[in-house]
């Protein structure tokens, strides 16, 4: 009588590429040759590495032919440059036939390899001419120094120093959120013209309730007389 072998699976680890692909062989080893062909189904499933994001779901039917004991799955793994912690999925075989599971589920380990570089928000200062009638829109860019797989979010407001809120420029309160991949936000603040001479007239962008570290909490917009 023939003996069924036993159907196992390994649980491997890959290091993240950075800007290409990569891919993570799953063995499926026969504790014993088979004169039948043994078959299984198998699919990737999410851990706390997300189809899609983080590798390419995958899929099918895995067979052995009489007299063979190993196979193997590939599954390719995304590679990026965000720094992240080290994630895992898994494959799931079910279904065997002429075979008994024994390891049902095999768990990838995807080892990040990006230097960690903490999130920080940073904006400069901007100044430009003024104009004597009408308005301009004056633009800050918001940063973030790094790529981050979660969304970062900032609240902005602006700040009366010596130019004032309604006579020289329009107020603004709002949250801005960086998705993850995001990098740069600009905010817009209209600035009115005046033809009365005067000295710069400076208001604050001020940026708080982060939650990320704040490289800089206020930059300055600077109102120049002339046009």
């Amino acid at each position: 009588m023939a003996t069924v072998p036993y159907i196992t699976i390994n649980s491997p680890k890959i290091t993240e590429a950075t800007g290409t692909n990569n891919v993570v062989p799953f063995t499926v080893n026969l504790t014993s040759a088979s004169t039948s062909p043994v078959t299984m189904n198998y699919q990737t499933v999410n851990k706390t590495a997300l189809a899609g994001s983080d590798y390419i779901a995958t899929s099918g039917t895995l067979t052995f032919a009489p007299g063979e004991r190993v196979k193997t799955i590939p599954v390719t793994v995304i590679g990026d440059s965000a720094v992240e912690l080290s994630e895992v999925f898994g494959i799931q075989l079910s279904g065997a036939q002429n075979g008994v599971l024994i390891g049902s589920v095999g768990i990838a380990t995807i080892l990040d390899n990006d230097a960690w570089v903490a999130p920080k928000l940073n904006t400069g200062d901007v100044q430009m001419m003024r104009g004597f009638t009408g308005s301009k829109t004056m633009v800050f860019n918001v940063s973030l120094n790094t790529t981050v797989k979660t969304s970062v979010t900032v609240d902005v407001a602006t700040s009366n120093v010596t130019a004032l809120a309604g006579k020289d420029y329009a107020a603004l309160s709002q949250r801005l959120t960086f998705l993850p991949g995001e990098t740069i936000k600009q905010v817009f603040i209209t600035i009115y013209g005046t033809e009365t001479v005067s000295a710069d007239k400076i208001f604050y962008l001020k940026l708080s309730g982060a939650n990320v570290e704040l490289a800089r909490t206020a930059a300055a917009g600077v109102l120049k007389y002339g046009a």
